[in-house]
């Protein structure tokens, strides 16, 4: 996010999507509620350094060691007993100058419904939030189920296989659909996802235990036949290049394990 962005984003005061908190020194233990909430939600923006007044008009607070405070969020995002998935990046997280002062920017995106619910210190019946209008809310233990009702309705192509690499998916058939899909939409925001968004935003990995794994789409789009067999033993691929629809012949054909 850059420093217009957040001034633009500031102007529209505290609401269902922003999260305004004073952080002076020290990093408010409600921004795990708020990141749970957001990330159960529609996603949002906290943003730390920054208090409301009257009327929803903003003061810039700033925050002090801005270094150590991000550090102190990442370590705890974490850790597994603060924090169930860490759903966010690098550039989720920023440091921006406003007026010599610092604030500090995080990005929570949704969490798709195979990472919620997302909960926090350890406790899913207790930690699980949702955003509502301009709070956090603590979710109902109906809510809770079916966040969990959704998350087990998993179809084949979403399975995942924790045995496989992630790196694995980064063939050169990866690289040229990336390629491919720039040429095609050049002015489109995945243009600037890494390899790892680009690839959960795509369906291609999950996220598991802190870790991307392959996904079965994921493994038959991008990775090598070898790879593919681990996962499905009785894949066959035969393709065949007619020069008419109705010819009985082909002028090309590449099948499985034919070595070329």
């Amino acid at each position: 996010m850059t420093k217009k962005e957040l001034l633009q984003l500031l102007q529209t005061g505290e609401y269902e999507r922003v999260e305004l908190k004073r952080a002076e020194g020290v990093l408010p233990a409600s921004v795990w509620e708020t990141y749970s909430a957001f990330a159960n939600t529609a996603g949002g923006v906290i943003v730390l350094g920054v208090s409301e007044s009257t009327a929803k008009f903003f003061t810039i607070t700033g925050v002090k060691n801005t270094n150590k405070l991000v550090k102190e969020f990442w370590n705890q995002i974490n850790n597994p007993q603060k924090v169930n998935t860490n759903i966010l990046f690098n550039h989720h997280v920023s440091i921006i100058d406003i007026d010599a002062k610092l604030a500090i920017v995080i990005e929570v995106p949704k969490a798709n419904r195979q990472e919620k619910p997302v909960y926090i210190n350890n406790n899913i019946m207790t930690g699980v939030y949702r955003r509502n209008a301009d709070g956090d809310y603590r979710c109902s233990p109906e809510d809770i189920k079916a966040m969990l009702r959704d998350q087990a309705e998993v179809s084949a192509d979403i399975s995942t296989f924790e045995e496989i690499a992630y790196s694995k998916l980064l063939t050169e058939t990866y690289r040229r659909y990336r390629i491919r899909f720039k040429n095609l939409k050049p002015n489109h925001s995945w243009n600037n996802l890494d390899d790892e968004e680009f690839l959960l935003i795509l369906g291609s990995v999950r996220r598991l235990n802190n870790k991307l794994v392959p996904t079965l789409a994921g493994i038959v789009l991008f990775s090598n036949e070898p790879v593919i067999t681990t996962v499905l033993p009785n894949f066959f691929l035969d393709y065949r290049e007619k020069t008419q629809e109705n010819d009985v012949r082909w002028i090309d054909r590449y099948y499985s394990r034919a070595g070329k």
